[in-house]
């Protein structure tokens, strides 16, 4: 909260939205499975504020455990059953997650079992202390911005698209193997 993460999400969505059906706001797992189902099963889902968009912790806990299971899953087939709307068949989708909240709204809002669970291991997490010594009133953009820019909307549009099986280099293997017995633990 006041250190423009706003200000971020909506760069950083400019930047992903080339080409990408997007959801922006708080939807449950349900209302995922739905809107995969009927608009996309590949999307941009957008979190502003992720402690509110995500609910409380109930449903916090339902959204983290879904999206850890489709995380593996994509494309595989799913069954979702209730009495009231019986057996629903669906693709898992294939979700690319851009949030934002603050470490003490995060910690409100998600259990720290479904940190531990996997979820979090998945993702990639920026994290920033508050430094109010540094703050910009009115922040100027680089004379080479636009360059960049586009240069960085190129490079996130060919990795949207890139597909087939992966094959990590042995220098990648090993840099993943020292991350893997060097990280921290959650």
């Amino acid at each position: 909260s006041g250190v423009s993460k706003g200000m971020a999400i909506d760069f950083g969505e400019e930047l992903l939205s080339a080409n990408t059906v997007k959801f922006r706001g708080g939807p449950t797992y349900k209302g995922l499975i739905d809107f995969s189902r009927k608009v996309s099963p590949q999307f941009l889902l957008i979190m502003p504020e992720l402690s509110a968009n995500i609910g409380d912790r109930r449903m916090a806990d339902q959204f983290v455990k879904h999206m850890t299971d489709w995380y593996t899953g994509f494309g595989r087939g799913m069954i979702d059953s209730t009495r009231a709307h019986g057996v629903l068949q669906y693709q898992a989708p294939c979700i690319t997650l851009l949030a934002a909240s603050t470490v003490e709204w995060l910690a409100e809002s998600i259990t720290r079992e479904a940190v531990l669970g996997g979820f979090f291991g998945r993702s990639i997490v920026i994290h920033s202390d508050v430094n109010y010594e540094d703050k910009l009133y009115r922040a100027e953009p680089p004379a080479d911005f636009e360059t960049c820019k586009k240069a960085l909307m190129a490079r996130l549009h060919e990795m949207t698209f890139m597909g087939g099986e992966m094959k990590l280099t042995y220098a990648a293997r090993d840099l993943d193997e020292y991350w893997f017995h060097t990280r921290r633990d959650p």
